[in-house]
C-alpha cells in the first residue's frame, strides 16, 4: 500500500506480510536451552560484543535461573512465575572496547532486572520488561564475534607451545582468566599472576609476575620462558569448545580443558624380597615382599617358591620337604596393571644329626649299703595351652586394609611368646611376637582367620 504526501512529492510504502503468532510456552521447556540477544527495543547489540543467557529451570517448573556474559561481566539472575526477575547478581570488570560496551551492559541489566514475562515466536524468545522488550535469537547475530565468554572462568592446562608437548612439574601447567580481569596459572615451575583485557579475538596481558622457585629441570625452565614470552606478547586468541590456541609474537600456546593424560611419567612398581638365605628342610620360611614400592596402589603380590608351590599376598610362608636350591620370585601388579619382578635363592639344607661317641663297657658297679627310701616328689601340676581370640571386622573389601587384633588371646602355664597367622585364603604370617596383624584382600573371598 502506498499513501502520498507532500504535495504528491513523497511517498510511505507499506507491505502486507504474515506475522506469526506469539505464544508463552511452559517454562519448563526453556530448561538447558541459549539464547542470544540481538535488540533492546529496537537497539541492535554493538558490534563485536556478545550478550547471552542460559537458562536453567527448577522442579517446580514455575522458577529458575537465567546466567550469562553481559558483555563484560558474567551474570545470574532468579525469575519466578512469568520469568519475573527477582535478583540479579553480576560482577564490576571495566571493558573499555568497543565504545559503549560499559553503556550497553548496563542498559542490559536494568531492563533484565525488571522483566516480568516472555514470549516465543519462531526462533525468538522475548522477554517484557518494564523498560522496554529484549529480543534473543538461538544464533548469535551476524557481527558479533566476541569469545570472552567462552574464556573466562575457566581452567586452560596447557597442551603444547610452538610445536612442543608441554610438561608437568608439581601439578599440570594452566591458565585461569578470570571475569574480573586478572589471570592466574602455573608453568610447570611457579605459579604466576597478572592482568588482561579482550576485544573480540583480541587479548593482551600486562603485569605479569611469577613466583621465585627453583627450576627441576632444564626442560621445565624453558617451558616457563617460552610460555611468560607468548603471554606478554600475545595479540589474540580462538576458543573452540574445548580447546582454545592463544598466539603472541613469541609464538602459540595451545590449550584444553582437560589435562593431558601422562602415565609414562608414572614409574612403574619395584618388587622387593626379604628372605633368609637358606633354611632347613621342613622349617616354616617367611617370605616378605612388604618393601616393594609404587607411585600408584600395589593392588597384588603373586609368590612362586620355585618348589612347584605359589602364594599372594605381603607377607607368605612355605615349607621345603626336600633339600636343593630354590628359585623364589615376587610379582607385583599396580592399579594400571604395571609389573614387576624380582627374583632370590634360597638353600634348603638337610638336617645332620650329631655321630654318638662310641659305646664303652660300664665299670663294675660297687655295692652299695641299702638307701632309705626318698620320699616321692609332689607332683606337678598339668600344663595348660594358651587360649586363642581373634578381634576383628568380620568384612571388608577388596584391597582394603583389615587389621585383626590378638593380644585377648589368655596365656596357659606359660606366657605366650609368639603368633602365627592362617589368613584363610592361603596366605599366612608369623611366627612372630607382635599380637596384631593387618591384611589385605585381592580377591573375594569368605575367610576363616586364626591363629596358633
Amino acid at each position: 500500500m502506498t499513501i502520498p504526501y507532500d504535495d504528491n512529492k513523497q511517498d510511505l510504502v507499506f507491505e502486507s506480510t504474515q506475522l506469526e503468532v506469539a505464544e508463552r510456552p511452559p517454562m519448563s521447556t526453556l530448561n538447558g536451552t541459549n539464547w542470544y540477544l540481538w535488540y533492546m527495543n529496537n537497539t541492535p547489540v554493538l558490534s563485536g560484543t556478545s550478550i547471552y543467557a542460559a537458562f536453567t529451570i527448577n522442579p517446580d517448573g514455575a522458577s529458575g535461573t537465567m546466567s550469562g556474559y553481559a558483555g563484560c561481566n558474567n551474570y545470574v539472575a532468579s525469575f519466578g512465575n512469568d520469568m519475573g526477575v527477582q535478583t540479579t547478581l553480576n560482577a564490576h570488570q571495566q571493558c573499555c572496547q568497543p565504545i559503549g560496551i560499559m553503556e550497553q551492559e548496563g542498559t542490559y541489566m536494568n531492563m533484565l532486572s525488571r522483566a516480568y514475562g516472555y514470549w516465543l515466536t519462531g526462533d525468538q524468545l522475548i522477554l517484557n520488561t518494564g523498560q522496554g522488550v529484549l529480543t534473543y535469537r538461538g544464533s548469535k547475530p551476524a557481527e558479533s564475534a566476541d569469545q570472552t565468554h567462552l574464556l573466562v572462568e575457566k581452567t586452560w592446562y596447557l597442551v603444547s607451545y610452538n610445536n612442543t608437548y608441554s610438561l608437568a612439574g608439581a601439578q599440570e601447567p594452566y591458565t585461569l582468566f578470570k571475569s574480573d580481569g586478572t589471570l592466574s596459572g602455573y608453568s610447570g615451575c611457579n605459579s604466576y599472576q597478572g592482568t588482561y583485557t579482550t576485544n573480540i579475538h583480541g587479548i593482551t596481558v600486562g603485569n605479569l609476575n611469577s613466583t621465585q622457585e627453583a627450576r627441576p629441570s632444564t626442560a621445565l625452565d624453558a617451558q616457563q620462558q617460552v610460555m611468560f614470552a607468548i603471554l606478554n606478547s600475545v595479540k589474540s586468541y580462538q576458543a573452540a569448545e574445548t580447546v582454545m590456541q592463544v598466539t603472541g609474537d613469541a609464538g602459540v600456546l595451545n590449550y584444553s580443558l582437560t589435562p593431558i593424560n601422562r602415565p609414562e611419567e608414572i614409574e612403574p612398581p619395584q618388587a622387593r624380597i626379604e628372605m633368609p638365605a637358606e633354611a632347613n628342610v621342613n622349617q616354616v620360611v617367611t617370605f616378605n615382599g612388604t618393601e616393594s614400592f609404587s607411585e600408584v596402589p600395589i593392588i597384588a603380590w603373586n609368590w612362586d617358591f620355585g618348589d612347584g608351590g605359589t602364594g599372594s599376598g605381603e607377607v607368605v610362608d612355605n615349607v621345603y620337604n626336600n633339600p636343593g636350591t630354590y628359585r623364589v620370585e615376587l610379582i607385583v601388579t599396580d592399579q594400571r596393571g604395571y609389573q614387576d619382578s624380582e627374583v632370590m635363592e634360597i638353600n634348603i639344607a638337610v638336617v645332620v644329626e650329631p655321630t654318638p661317641p662310641p659305646t664303652q663297657p660300664p665299670p663294675p658297679t660297687p655295692t652299695q649299703a641299702p638307701q632309705p627310701t626318698p620320699t616321692a616328689e609332689p607332683t606337678e601340676a598339668p600344663v595348660t595351652p594358651p587360649q586363642a581370640s581373634i578381634q576383628g571386622s568380620g568384612q571388608g573389601y577388596v584391597g582394603e586394609p583389615i587389621s585383626f587384633d590378638a593380644s585377648a588371646s589368655v596365656a596357659g602355664s606359660s606366657p605366650i611368646t609368639r603368633y602365627r597367622w592362617n589368613f584363610g585364603d592361603v596366605t599366612s604370617a608369623g611366627p612372630s611376637p607382635d599380637p596384631y596383624q593387618t591384611m589385605i584382600y585381592t580377591s573375594l573371598v569368605a575367610s576363616r582367620c586364626r591363629w596358633w
